[in-house]
């Protein structure tokens, strides 16, 4: 195989069913392959995926960090995908690596991803978000879309959300995700990939590309997450209108009330905080329907030498430093006004992998 993959990278503690869920829905959504970095998981969740023949499970443990884990959640993900990125440059077999979430299903037209320009980097998911509940019946299938100037002073008209912003509008992140092509020079982050100068790069968008973003879709799923979140590291870095609810839910937990008070006052925030008035928005038209489960993705299987040569380059990436694989920050000014030198490009960075 040289080539023509699109695979996935993500950050994942959660359970084997959740996980399950991701994996299919990832493959049958247009992803060839997912590397799943597990941040803390059980051995069922271990296990799984380490049978599934499209998936490459890393366990970022002590050998993987080296006794240097980051303990902002944020910096772990940023890291962990750029290792990845790292491998697959090596070996030369994916056209795309993207960066989502464990609460994320990208939707990707093969067709029309293969028409981006080749000397363009980047590619962006545009992100749908599910629209939150107090309870679903079965997965939900129901997805805002980001909203018009207009929409938006409309639904804040109505009372439907407090300001006319996209981000009083969405719970989680508003940017979407992005994916590089292997070793093009471009860092992948969060949301934006950059360059050496910590610049944008160029990135394609097409509406064909999305993903759909579970967020805080059911009372419960609020209490999950939120309560992982707070697990996570301290400084978690969120937008300011999500900071409010983290300290809350914080010093609700830092109560140590009786299980079933936190819990209902848990849900009492999801309430006040997160859950959308569905049927206005959807008598409005604002709601798109995506469903996984109806993926026609057939994923294309890794032979035997480059899944041997994948799992070297994950040995190798696995004794490397991690700092290698941290984005590069914007950079001091020196006297004369020009930015310091860098000695740790990424493509530095991944030429340390190939065999001595």
């Amino acid at each position: 195989m040289t080539g023509g993959l699109v695979c996935t990278v993500s950050t994942v503690k959660d359970t084997l069913p959740r996980v399950q869920r991701f994996v299919a829905g990832n493959l049958a959504g247009g992803v060839d392959h997912l590397f799943v970095l597990l941040d803390g998981a059980g051995p069922d969740v271990r296990a799984w995926c380490d049978d599934h023949p499209h998936v490459t499970c890393i366990r970022t443990d002590q050998a993987w960090w080296q006794g240097s884990r980051p303990k902002q959640l944020n910096e772990r993900q940023r890291i962990n995908a750029n290792a990845v990125q790292a491998a697959l440059r090596e070996v030369g077999c994916a056209d795309w690596l993207f960066h989502i979430d464990g609460d994320e299903v990208a939707q990707i037209d093969r067709d029309r991803l293969a028409g981006a320009p080749p000397t363009t980097p980047a590619a962006r998911l545009g992100v749908l978000e599910s629209v939150a509940q107090a309870q679903w019946d079965g997965w939900p299938t129901w997805f805002k879309r980001p909203l018009t100037e207009d929409e938006l002073s409309l639904v804040a008209t109505l009372g439907i959300i407090d300001a006319p912003r996209q981000g009083a509008y969405f719970h989680g992140h508003a940017e979407g995700k992005t994916g590089v092509r292997p070793g093009a020079g471009a860092w992948l982050t969060l949301h934006d990939p950059i360059d050496e100068e910590a610049r944008g790069v160029d990135t394609w968008v097409d509406p064909s590309l999305r993903v759909l973003h579970y967020e805080s879709y059911s009372g419960e799923e609020f209490v999950r997450k939120w309560m992982a979140l707070i697990d996570a590291g301290p400084a978690l870095r969120l937008r300011p209108g999500r900071q409010g609810t983290q300290g809350a839910v914080r010093a609700l937990r830092d109560l140590a009330l009786p299980p079933e008070v936190t819990e209902r006052y848990l849900l009492r925030i999801f309430e006040e905080t997160t859950a959308d008035d569905f049927d206005a928005l959807q008598e409005l038209g604002l709601l798109v329907e995506a469903d996984p489960d109806r993926g026609t993705h057939q994923p294309a299987a890794l032979d035997g030498a480059t899944r041997s040569a994948l799992d070297r380059a994950v040995v190798a990436v696995t004794a490397e430093p991690k700092s290698s694989f941290r984005p590069p920050a914007k950079r001091p000014i020196d006297r004369d006004g020009e930015p310091h030198a860098t000695d740790r490009p990424l493509a530095k960075a991944m030429r340390r992998l190939r065999p001595r």
